[in-house]
């Protein structure tokens, strides 16, 4: 195994070489090991990550962070100004769903297609605002678009390992099919009207 010095670790790393040193003193960095009184480093280790950030951001699974979306999204609005509940969403995970259900209320589907794609890398919300995305897909004929959407839900229910996140990524999928006079397409437990996989938020829509 090749070894390099802290010096060196810390210009590879655009890092003080300070840091490199308190890394070494917590026995962060795997296989260091002492030469006399300095540390020699792995040539290939790579820089550890910063512990303070992985407690701020500790992994959601799919389903917990779908049912976040999901109950902050799903509540009626005012029926005299829809634009109103907007000015007090502050989560702007929270926001782009309700911004994208009131563009589906305009007719407005150009608009919704270009929010879609800023849902890119977030599932759950991805997943949340895919019923207007591939109904703004049919509207305007836009068949790219909609491949994409019905793959990317396809893929959420071969992969998805919660029956609530599957029966939604269904749901969406049968608006498509029923929409394009495919009924052979939409699922038996929705065809038998069985809406008990569903959120119980989104089963007056299904």
């Amino acid at each position: 195994m090749e070894y390099i010095t802290a010096a060196e670790a810390a210009e590879k790393w655009g890092v003080s070489l300070r840091q490199v040193q308190r890394l070494l003193s917590a026995d962060r960095i795997p296989h260091a090991k002492r030469y006399g009184r300095s540390r020699l480093i792995p040539a290939d280790a790579e820089k550890p990550g910063d512990p303070r950030r992985e407690k701020e951001a500790p992994h959601r699974s799919m389903s917990s962070d779908f049912d976040y979306i999901i109950m902050g999204t799903c509540a009626p609005g005012p029926h005299d100004n829809p634009d109103a509940v907007l000015d007090d969403v502050t989560d702007e995970r929270l926001r782009l769903p309700q911004i994208i259900d009131r563009a589906y209320l305009r007719g407005d589907f150009e608009y919704i297609k270009s929010c879609y794609q800023m849902t890119e890398g977030d599932d759950a919300v991805r997943l949340r605002t895919s019923s207007a995305a591939i109904s703004a897909a049919i509207s305007t004929g836009d068949y790219p678009f909609f491949l994409e959407t019905e793959n990317y839900l396809k893929n959420i229910v071969q992969t998805a390992d919660s029956e609530r996140v599957i029966a939604y990524a269904e749901l969406c999928l049968s608006s498509a099919y029923t929409g394009a006079i495919a009924p052979r397409m939409v699922p038996d437990w929705l065809k038998d009207g069985d809406f008990s996989a569903l959120p119980p938020q989104t089963r007056l829509f299904a």
